[in-house]
């Protein structure tokens, strides 16, 4: 089966497409919540995100399915991480990495906040377009998909010192950006 087949079944409102979802991108999707928020509410985590797109789609027809359910997957969990670290700072990748963006991203709650979110978001997305893909790829897996170092050295065929040097290039570049665009 394949994503459009899936998203025709979502589309249709037929629960095999809920199935033919969870079987063919469930151990993906469970993997990146467990990177996340813990291996023990990635389950949790991954079908809320189902959810999710079972009750936006329709309307919503994404045009990659994969990426759309990662992306919800991704912000169950860092909801699910949040809401279990909101009173401790753990050593966790995901505090981790979170601390690396902080030089570079800002963050609030109110609303102006969160419509400077979306300019920020937007520029982002601009500011990756501008990178060579590799880099790109680096940069998503640590920030997107949270994954350590060692697993992006080994996915990349890097030695772990150059995935540092990458990432460190990377925020500067766009901390510079950022300051360009006067985001910062």
């Amino acid at each position: 089966m394949d994503e459009t087949w899936i998203l025709q079944r979502f589309l249709a409102r037929d629960e095999e497409g809920l199935a033919a979802a969870y079987a063919q991108l469930g151990p993906g999707l469970t993997a990146l919540a467990a990177r996340i928020a813990g291996p023990e509410t990635a389950e949790e985590c991954v079908n809320d995100a189902l959810l999710a797109a079972w009750q936006a789609i329709p309307p919503l027809a994404p045009v990659h399915l994969a990426a759309y359910l990662a992306k919800l997957t991704r912000n169950a969990a860092l909801n699910r991480y949040r809401a279990q670290n909101a009173q401790k700072r753990g050593g966790s990748i995901v505090a981790v990495s979170l601390d690396e963006l902080a030089e570079c991203l800002p963050g609030g709650e109110s609303p102006a906040d969160r419509a400077e979110a979306e300019v920020l978001r937007s520029a982002l997305s601009a500011f990756l377009r501008t990178l060579p893909e590799r880099q790109r790829q680096v940069f998503l897996a640590r920030y997107f998909y949270a994954l350590p170092l060692s697993d992006i050295a080994a996915r990349f065929s890097m030695r772990e010192n150059t995935v540092k040097t990458t990432l460190h290039r990377t925020r500067r570049r766009l901390r510079d950006y950022l300051e360009q665009e006067e985001l910062l």
